[in-house]
């Protein structure tokens, strides 16, 4: 369950694991400023459904999907996809690799 707020030019979710009831995220995410909007990226908080509990913080990116992809090819898609997975382009893994790269002084999104 959870709630999406739109605020400017960003999106808000806030959203909790039901069947345990042990993690609640927030996720910011932003647009590219491109013409055409394909990727949302930005960060996800939360604190992690296990005994440890530990909050944590991963960038992420949702993607629009084809309207010509129906609902069920969809979820048969989602799950962990490998670094060298040549379906993933370069701008992709860069957005969403949880380091500090020369320059950052916090973790932050990245396009």
């Amino acid at each position: 369950m959870g709630t999406a707020v739109k605020l400017a030019d960003r999106l808000f979710l806030v959203d909790h694991e039901t069947l345990n009831g042990h993690e609640i995220t927030q996720t910011i995410l932003f647009p590219s400023f491109q013409s055409q909007v394909t990727r949302l990226t930005g960060l996800k908080m939360g604190v992690a459904d296990n005994s440890e509990r530990m909050p944590c913080c991963v960038r992420v990116v949702y993607q629009r999907l084809d309207e010509q992809i129906s609902l069920r090819e969809a979820l048969a898609q989602c799950g962990l996809i490998a670094l060298d997975d040549p379906s993933l382009d370069e701008t992709l893994i860069a957005a969403t690799r949880n380091d500090v790269a020369d320059g950052e002084h916090h973790f932050r999104a990245r396009h």
